[in-house]
């Protein structure tokens, strides 16, 4: 079995004859409050807290949710569940390269034809985002390469070919833009690859470079560098940040052929400009994929997709530490590009 604690009880899973069940017991363990059953064809092979308390049940056929109208929680739970693999369905030609979702919509980046187009939470397409500048005209060579959001509502766009990333409103209007000067000096702005907020700040990874660190509040005012020697990175290649312990996730490419590393930062403020450091927290963890990684970050756990010769496979890790959670399959021809967070509707 598979045992989940939560503030309100605890939750243990059962493979019976006529299926999985989870057995919603009280904070004392005197009874079961409930018992919950399960659509799978196999054994819940464990459990993890999602978003919004939601519960996530890690099976053979993937990372399910039960839909439930209160949650899975032993005090507001319904006598019966069925879990579901939620899916995405988007109507279109072109192939998802990048997407990240607020709380209404998602924003799914589309190649080769660069468009940044929003879906509500069904998969309807409800827009397509354009960035437009001060005089309300729209960015031109714009050339999109990962989409993701800020906490604040706003969308944060990677441009690699211009070596710049723009911070918009989740209706196009620009807040503002890094490179492909970074600083007032003229210096430049190697190619960035990924971004992530940490709520206070804007990180960018470039591969050449190493990190470079924004103000989202105050952007043209402070700003910083952490060169990758500095802090022992090699080639980062995706940021993700884990809110609740404030650590900044690097995933970095090695000179070995497919060998990746996962590492946990602390962003140490320096006094004076150039005293910024990045302080490792724990061990790397080694991967091997035959293309970049997806990263992902939750409360306190990490998600890493990683693309093998067959299919894809997802990585469950340990906020702190990064120690194997569980891990399984994912089908399809092509790898994962990208992971994000879709909320859905309650039923």
């Amino acid at each position: 079995p598979c045992v989940l604690a939560s503030d309100e009880g605890i939750l243990v899973s059962v493979l019976t004859d006529e299926g999985p069940r989870i057995l919603c017991l009280s904070s004392d363990c005197s009874s079961i409050v409930r018992m919950v059953r399960l659509s799978l064809a196999g054994a819940v092979r464990d459990m993890c807290w999602l978003p919004d308390s939601q519960l996530g049940v890690c099976c053979d056929g993937g990372l399910c949710a039960p839909r439930t109208a209160g949650g899975l929680h032993p005090e507001k739970i319904p006598s019966a569940a069925i879990a579901s693999l939620v899916l995405l369905t988007l109507a279109a030609s072109e192939r998802a390269v990048s997407a990240g979702g607020l709380a209404d919509r998602c924003f799914i980046l589309e190649q080769p034809s660069g468009a940044i187009r929003a879906y509500d939470s069904r998969g309807s397409q409800i827009g397509r985002l354009t960035v437009t500048g001060p005089a309300d005209e729209a960015i031109r060579n714009l050339r999109p390469h990962r989409v993701r959001i800020c906490k604040q509502r706003r969308v944060v766009i990677v441009d690699r070919a211009n070596c710049s990333v723009l911070v918009c409103e989740s209706d196009g209007s620009l807040s503002f833009r890094v490179g492909p000067n970074f600083a007032n000096d003229g210096q430049p702005m190697t190619a960035p690859e990924d971004a992530v907020s940490t709520g206070l700040l804007l990180a960018i990874c470039s591969p050449e470079f190493g990190l470079y660190l924004v103000s989202l509040s105050e952007p043209d005012a402070w700003r910083t560098t952490v060169r990758k020697g500095r802090c022992g990175l090699v080639c980062p290649v995706r940021l993700g940040w884990l809110a609740s312990r404030k650590w900044l996730v690097v995933a970095d490419e090695t000179p070995n052929s497919n060998q990746y590393r996962l590492l946990e930062f602390v962003i140490k403020i320096g006094n004076k400009s150039g005293g910024e450091q990045l302080a490792p927290q724990g061990s790397p963890f080694a991967v091997q994929s035959l293309s970049r990684p997806s990263l992902l970050c939750g409360d306190d756990f990490v998600v890493l997709a990683i693309a093998e010769s067959v299919a894809s496979r997802l990585l469950l890790l340990t906020g702190s530490g990064l120690r194997l959670i569980s891990q399984f399959h994912v089908s399809g021809e092509d790898p994962i590009a990208d992971l994000f967070w879709l909320k859905q509707p309650r039923q």
